[in-house]
Order: structure tokens, then sequence, then C-alpha cells
């Protein structure tokens, strides 16, 4: 009798019913480049001397209290927890958010089930001037208004980006004026490298590791004082 009167409210337009093929969210790409300015910089035995990550940045919900929609009625209450959720996937209309620990209850029981916030990209809340936000509820497909004002903000998440580039340069230590550094090089599980470099100071100052440049200012027993003169780079990644 639930799945026979889902349907008809799909049939109405009332459970606001997705539009089109449901499909994975595509995050746009982000770089981090650290150090991030041309400041001197210090770095001890084991620590980064400079480095290139690339993140894939999701839209994310910060919801703020645990939000109810459904009247436990006709329309079963569904309960999202206060949490942090993520995009991952959309179809034409709605942008979903899945939660952890999502809860509907029926007259006798209540259960876990797969659910969380769903934002509609076409249509704006008239209270608030932003993009319609809703409870989904086992189904992406059954949408619930939530029981009063929803607090929430609208964010970002970021993940390293498992295909990715990432470079680093680790400083390894000195003997006399020999200095001694780990490089890693990698772009997913295809493109992966790791070289020692050592370089002595007696005949420059400046290192160079591919497209970067770090000019040292001083040496002591376990540290480097130095500053990036040109950092690791994503074009041609």
């Amino acid at each position: 009798m639930v799945l026979k009167w889902a349907l008809l409210l799909c049939v109405i337009g009332i459970c606001g019913c997705s539009t089109g093929p449901i499909i994975p969210v595509q995050p746009h790409k982000e770089f981090s480049i650290q150090p991030e300015n041309a400041d001197i910089q210090v770095a001890t035995i084991g620590e980064a001397v400079m480095s290139l990550t690339s993140y894939l940045i999701y839209p994310a919900i910060q919801l703020h209290e645990d939000t109810d929609g459904g009247d436990g009625g006709f329309l079963i209450k569904c309960t999202v927890p206060k949490q942090v959720l993520v995009a991952t996937f959309e179809d034409d209309v709605w942008l979903y958010f899945p939660g952890n620990n999502v809860t509907d209850y029926d007259l006798i029981t209540s259960n876990v089930v797969r659910g969380g916030l769903k934002l509609n990209k076409n249509e704006l809340d008239p209270a608030t001037g932003k993009n319609r936000v809703a409870i989904y509820c086992r189904m992406p497909s059954v949408t619930r208004s939530a029981n009063g004002e929803m607090s929430y903000d609208m964010g970002e998440y970021s993940a390293e980006d498992e295909n990715g580039v990432q470079k680093t340069l680790l400083y390894s230590g000195r003997n006399n004026q020999e200095l001694f550094f780990s490089y890693y090089s990698y772009r997913g599980a295809g493109s992966r490298t790791k070289k020692s470099i050592i370089h002595d100071l007696s005949l420059s100052n400046l290192i160079s590791v591919d497209e970067a440049r770090i000019e040292i200012l001083g040496v002591s027993d376990n540290a480097i004082e130095y500053r990036v003169l040109q950092a690791f780079s994503s074009d041609d990644w």
C-alpha cells in the first residue's frame, strides 16, 4: 500500500520525483600549492619543503540541527541528523546529498534508511531566496518538506584526488655541505616517480626540481631555511 501511494504521488507531481537519469556529481578540481607565498620558510628533517596536491571539490550542506519532514501519518516522518552532507549524485532537477543515520518512523517502528537532503537546481525558496532544499527518504524520488525552518549553510567538501597529481619534495638531512632530499611525483596509479636528490651547497645555493626552484638561505643541524623562487606547477596536468 505504501508503494502504491508513492507511485500515485509521483504521478500527480507531489513527491518531487527525479527527472532524467541519476548520475554521479562531477566535482571541480583545485590544486593546493605549498608554501603559498615567497616568504622565508623552515623545513626540518622529514618535512615537506614544497608540494602540489590536486583535490576534488563537491557541493556540501552543513546541517546545524536534526531536521524532520513528514507528519508521521499519511507522510511517514523522516529525520536527518545534524551533520555535513556531501553531494554525490544528481539528475536534471535535483542535487542529492546522502546522509548518515537517516531514520523514518511509521506508526509502529523506526528504521535507519537511505536518505538525506536534496537541492532543487531550478526552484528558489521564496522565504530565503536560495535554492529549495528538501528531505528525501528511502528513494531519491520521495520528497519531504522540512517541518519548520531548516538551519543549514551551503559550502564545499574537498577530497584528495586519487587519480590526480601530487608532487612533494622532502628534506632528508645533510652531511657537511651536501643536502639530501626525497622527491615524489605521481598521477593516480599511472606515472609514479621517486628519486633521491643530493645537492652540494659549495657549488650553488639554488636547487631546481622539475619546474620548481628554491634558494637555500641557511642550514642548521636538523633544518634548512629557504625561499621558494618558483613553485610546482599544475599546468602540465
